[in-house]
């Protein structure tokens, strides 16, 4: 089980049995809910298939969501692929995936838009849901290839006083942690807890570091924040990075 993440302040962790025994609500003629366990199965089975192994995995349950986590065998020292899963019973958000890295020193985590889709609960879920879940995984190796060119570039540039204003500041804008919370960033940056960001020097990696450090209380947000927040980064080390949100409406065949 995945350690140092709090999933949800009112979610439970729960087993993979568990979470296959959770009630899934009939479906109505507009609305076709998915059992949670089913979205677990679809990607696992996809994963398998395309060559890769799930080192890691943590389930939780709140009430009628679900938002699981998967790490995935990595040839890094630092850091691991992950896939973020949530689906709903309550109609409250739609089944997705997304895609991200935990740096293994603080279990940081974050996610990224360039692997990205959401499945709403209508008629052809059931139809679509392997070729959305095939269509993602397709792409994890050029995210990593990606992510390995970014997490370089920024572990390599340094960051001036008035860079790093900047960033807070779009940082508030754009929403990715509350204006109370960016005193605690800023401090995790200038004195961060870990030896291990000390040694970069005040980099783009520290700082990106420092957010997410801040950000485990809330998973079932992070995504959004986290993505938000590698795109101001990105910016900042001017490396253009293609999205690839993956369209259910491409798979609706006629």
């Amino acid at each position: 089980m995945l350690t140092g993440l709090n999933l949800h302040s009112g979610g439970n962790t729960v087993s993979l049995d568990e979470l296959a025994a959770a009630p899934t609500p009939a479906h109505t003629d507009t609305y076709y809910p998915i059992p949670h366990i089913q979205l677990v199965e679809q990607v696992k089975d996809s994963l398998f298939r395309t060559g890769f192994n799930v080192t890691d995995e943590t389930h939780a349950l709140s009430n009628e969501r679900y938002f699981g986590l998967m790490d995935l065998k990595s040839d890094y020292s630092d850091r691991t692929t992950t896939i973020g899963l949530r689906n709903s019973h309550d109609k409250k958000f739609p089944a997705g995936l997304v895609i991200g890295n935990r740096v293994f020193v603080c279990s940081n985590l974050s996610f990224s838009g360039e692997i990205n889709f959401n499945r709403k609960h209508t008629v052809n879920i059931f139809r679509d849901l392997p070729l959305l879940v095939d269509a993602a995984v397709g792409r994890i190796d050029a995210f990593e290839s990606n992510q390995a060119a970014r997490v370089e570039a920024y572990k390599t540039t340094e960051l001036d006083v008035q860079t790093a204003d900047h960033i807070f500041m779009s940082a508030l804008r754009a929403q990715v942690v509350a204006a109370s919370h960016l005193p605690k960033v800023l401090n995790e940056y200038l004195n961060p807890q870990h030896d291990e960001f000390k040694k970069e020097g005040f980099t783009v990696w520290r700082l990106f570091n420092a957010f997410t450090e801040h950000m485990k209380n809330s998973l079932w947000m992070l995504p959004k924040r986290t993505m938000a927040l590698q795109a101001i980064l990105d910016s900042s080390v001017r490396m253009p990075i293609e999205s690839s949100v993956i369209n259910e409406d491409l798979f609706q065949l006629t």
